[in-house]
């Protein structure tokens, strides 16, 4: 009998956003954020499972966010944060692995701040070059989240090894 065992990795990253409210489809932050050490070994590719976001904030906030992944920077595109985003067309062919939403539901009050957890995401991701283990990921606001402080937001993204 074969019994199955995940290596899971975690990458952690503190999004610099504005000290600012933002508006439905705003970047939270100016260019894509680097997700260093996804794929352990020689993999190249995994699921993203599970995303935490700890938002630092008042627990009202409870910010909806999208977090789109790609396999190069893409860097054609007009990413500046309290802006909307403008993907270029190229970085969407070439490098758009695929997105997740994060609902202000999955959000979970206490005291001055919050959590979300987004289980079984199920989004497989795959970096373009073998001896790579990176990917990039831009997050957009969805509603209209306040931050009182840049240091507001971090997310953590656990992906299954392929």
């Amino acid at each position: 009998m074969h019994v199955r065992r995940d290596v899971i990795q975690k990458v952690e990253v503190d999004v610099t956003v504005a000290a600012a409210t933002y508006t439905a489809g705003d970047a939270l932050h100016t260019g894509a954020i680097l997700l260093t050490g996804c794929f352990q070994g020689h993999n190249h590719g995994g699921e993203l499972c599970t995303i935490t976001v700890i938002d630092q904030a008042e627990n009202t906030t409870n910010g909806a966010l999208n977090l789109f992944f790609f396999s190069a920077n893409p860097a054609a595109s007009t990413i500046t944060a309290e802006a909307e985003i403008d993907f270029a067309d190229a970085d969407l062919d070439s490098y758009c692995l695929g997105f997740a939403t994060v609902a202000a539901t999955d959000y979970v009050g206490v005291a001055d701040n919050s959590i979300a957890c987004v289980r079984n995401v199920g989004l497989h991701l795959q970096t373009d070059n073998v001896n790579d283990r990176n990917l990039y990921m831009v997050v957009r606001a969805v509603g209209t989240p306040t931050y009182a402080a840049t240091t507001d937001v971090r997310i953590k993204l656990f992906f299954r090894q392929d």
